[in-house]
C-alpha cells in the first residue's frame, strides 16, 4: 500500500483517507459535486468529519434532493480522536 508509511503498524481508513480542511463552501463547490456524482452514477456519497463535515452533508443532500438526484449523501461523525460520537446518519 503506497499510501502508508512503512513504520506504520496500525492502519485504519483514517490513515488512507487522511485528513483535510477543505469545506463545500460555494455554489461552484456544490455544483461540481453534484455534477460529479451523477456522472459516476454514484448510488451514495458518504462524507465523514465533524460539524462541518455535517454541514456540508446536510447542505448537499438539500441540493440533492432539489434537484432530484438519485445519490444519497451521508454523514458520519467521527472526532479526531477517531471515536465514532454517532451512527450513520441518514442525511437524504
Amino acid at each position: 500500500m503506497r499510501f502508508l508509511q512503512p513504520t506504520k503498524t496500525k492502519v485504519s481508513g483514517y490513515d488512507l483517507l487522511g485528513r483535510t480542511q477543505d469545506q463545500i463552501k460555494t455554489t461552484e463547490q456544490v455544483n461540481a459535486t453534484l455534477n460529479a456524482c451523477t456522472t459516476l452514477k454514484l448510488d451514495a456519497l458518504i462524507i465523514i468529519g465533524g460539524v462541518t463535515s455535517n454541514t456540508d452533508a446536510a447542505q448537499l443532500a438539500e441540493t440533492f434532493a432539489e434537484r432530484n438526484c438519485p445519490t444519497k449523501v451521508y454523514d458520519i461523525t467521527l472526532c479526531l480522536m477517531k471515536h465514532m460520537l454517532d451512527l450513520v446518519l441518514v442525511s437524504h
